[in-house]
């Protein structure tokens, strides 16, 4: 963990075995908090990496489960992300590169072997994703956006 700038702020809550957390925030008016277990269980096997470069960035992650890996890259201002990993094995990647975009990503359900898995790659501004992953299979969804001022939903389920 390392921050750099004014008026970050940062609350994490991990509980569990074997998990890794990394995150490099530069900027001002960060703001990042990650619940990592709950009282349902606790996430281990997770890895969580995060990098977030800018000003006014929002990132809120809650995960429950087990070998849960999310990784968020985001370079820009006033983006604003809340994930919702409570699957086992899901898996999200995201990596945002402009400004006010907003992101809401839930993972939910036993899902098959190996989890659903999100890839989020962003390149532009005020754009909205929303994406709800539930059910008892595995689901894969890729989400490639070059421009701005998107809407997209997805939901999987079963």
């Amino acid at each position: 963990m390392s921050q750099t700038g004014d008026n970050n702020k940062a609350n994490y809550k991990i509980t569990g075995n074997g998990n890794t957390y990394t995150s490099v925030v530069s900027g001002n008016g960060n703001d990042v908090m990650v619940t990592c277990g709950t009282n349902a269980g606790a996430c281990t096997g997770v890895i969580i990496d995060q990098t977030i470069t800018g000003s006014s960035n929002k990132l809120v992650e809650t995960i429950a489960g087990s070998a849960i890996n999310s990784k968020t890259k985001i370079v820009g201002n006033l983006n604003d992300l809340a994930y919702t990993l409570t699957s086992s094995n899901g898996k999200l990647d995201v990596d945002i590169a402009g400004d006010s975009n907003v992101m809401r990503h839930t993972q939910t359900g036993a899902a098959g072997v190996s989890g659903h898995d999100l890839k989020v790659v962003l390149t532009g501004s005020l754009n909205q994703v929303t994406t709800t992953q539930a059910g008892t299979i595995d689901t894969t969804v890729n989400i490639k956006i070059n421009g701005g001022s998107n809407i997209i939903n997805v939901t999987t389920n079963n």
